[in-house]
């Protein structure tokens, strides 16, 4: 979808900059017809540019994408939007900008308001959000055309990059939101204005940011007061169910309880998939969902209940949920030379590792080894929180556990048993202290936040064990 260019720097209020070869004449006035008509997609890495793109040239800690915008018209850019007046030629179209973040959420703004005509789902949880995004993707998918969040880019920089993915014509969108303090959330919603809003999960997350259960309730329930329809939460959650009545919203719960409107009536889980029946008010329904877990069964229910919202036929839907397909290191199997390895390591909180904890124990046919690492922005809550972790653990009975992070300590004051704990001091010593301890049919779980790193881990191990086979 094209998008007028002139409209953007307008809205702005941008100043051109523009190389000389486009004004030969310097008597020639900046005028819409004489600069790139339309822009197609809202770029920031210079590697993902293709023909008509606008790139934002963002400053980071790292790196500053300024030094890149030339790689960008390199690759077809239609023009850059930029903080900092090019040094010398300018190597094409240049919109200045007194911040490009900025100025790429209000791009954001301006992309949702030609998007009137899509049917948005709002989500966001303490966990959970995207496999609830990409279940509730797979089955609306099934009824219209679809464009959801990609990977979890859910941030003030992800969405507006989602909102210029969008073509125009679809009748669906599904974008998730995630926070880390107050306010995010807010703001994110108040673009997005989703017709659904669904709230995944309560647990203790990112309370470096909010401070305490009853802040992260807070932050995630600001999307509220921008949900137009239907408010759809889990069924444990009193205080959310009452803030959507208190807006006025169709309140829609999910769970296990006899009053769930969306309720698990029954679930068998495998090591690969789960078969679930659900009560809902258009009738019960089997289900089949491509990953495990009783949380994962959860998901689904949340986006079920999104399309029986949108006042779609579940049917259709459901046959969409066996094709969904969560990205990156989450509810992952790999078989590794008779090893099971259970890959969870993308995000990690008290919440999915109970979770997580609980689908393990009743599905494995093997000894179990934990490779855990911390679970990040937990505030003034962390000591206590991965004591309570430990102590988990421990009832799992592992062979070993290897943990890899600064709350080493307090793991390990809740698991107790030294004789089967070692802490290492990277996800690569991990893997090595681990290799020699396994056996065909053991079982490998992977779980931390993803800072931790431990996808290096599954790398390491899959190296390692690809060598000793050779």
């Amino acid at each position: 979808m094209s998008r007028r260019l002139w409209d953007l720097s307008t809205r702005l209020g941008a100043q051109w900059i523009m190389p000389a070869r486009a004004f030969p004449d310097t008597d020639s006035d900046l005028h819409p017809d004489s600069l790139p008509a339309n822009f197609t997609r809202l770029v920031i890495d210079s590697r993902e540019v293709t023909p008509g793109c606008l790139f934002f040239a963002l400053p980071g800690e790292r790196t500053d994408g300024h030094r890149f915008v030339g790689t960008a018209f390199q690759k077809g850019a239609c023009a850059a939007v930029v903080q900092q007046p090019p040094e010398g030629e300018p190597p094409g179209p240049c919109l200045l900008v007194e911040s490009t973040r900025s100025a790429l959420w209000e791009a954001g703004r301006m992309i949702r308001e030609d998007l009137e005509r899509v049917r948005m789902v709002g989500i966001t949880g303490s966990c959970g959000k995207t496999s609830t995004k990409e279940f509730a993707a797979a089955a609306l998918g099934f009824l219209g055309k679809t464009t959801a969040t990609m990977g979890n880019a859910n941030n003030d920089l992800g969405l507006p990059l989602t909102l210029s993915r969008f073509d125009g014509d679809e009748q669906f969108g599904v974008l998730e939101m995630g926070m880390n303090a107050f306010g995010e959330i807010d703001a994110l919603s108040s673009v997005v204005t989703p017709e659904v809003g669904i709230v995944t999960s309560i647990f203790p997350a990112h309370l470096e940011g909010v401070g305490s259960l009853d802040g992260v309730r807070r932050a995630k329930g600001e999307m509220a007061a921008h949900v137009r329809k239907v408010w759809i939460v889990p069924d444990t959650e009193p205080t959310l169910i009452q803030l959507g009545r208190d807006r006025g919203l169709r309140v829609l719960t999910f769970g296990w309880t006899e009053g769930a409107d969306f309720r698990v009536v029954s679930l068998e889980c495998g090591q690969e998939h789960s078969d679930l029946r659900l009560s809902c008010p258009a009738g019960e329904f089997d289900a089949r969902i491509p990953v495990p877990g009783e949380h994962q069964a959860g998901n689904a229910l949340a986006a079920l209940a999104a399309v029986h919202a949108l006042g779609q036929p579940l049917e259709p839907a459901i046959l969409g949920l066996e094709e969904a397909r969560l990205p990156g290191s989450r509810s992952r199997i790999l078989r590794v030379f008779g090893i099971t390895v259970f890959d969870d390591c993308y995000n990690a909180s008290p919440g999915s590792l109970a979770a997580v904890f609980g689908w393990i124990d009743k599905v494995r046919t093997g000894p179990l080894h934990l490779v855990l690492g911390d679970m990040l922005e937990l505030g003034d809550e962390s000591p206590r929180l991965h004591r309570e972790a430990g102590v988990e653990a421990a009832r799992l009975a592992p062979a070993s556990v290897l943990y890899v992070g600064k709350q080493a300590a307090s793991f390990a004051e809740g698991f107790g048993s030294r004789d089967h704990l070692t802490t290492c001091a990277s996800p690569e010593e991990a893997a090595d202290e681990l290799l020699p301890r396994l056996a065909h049919g053991d079982w490998v779980l992977v779980k931390a936040s993803h800072g931790v790193g431990l996808h290096r881990f599954v790398e390491r191990l899959q190296e390692l064990t690809s060598c000793a086979c050779t």
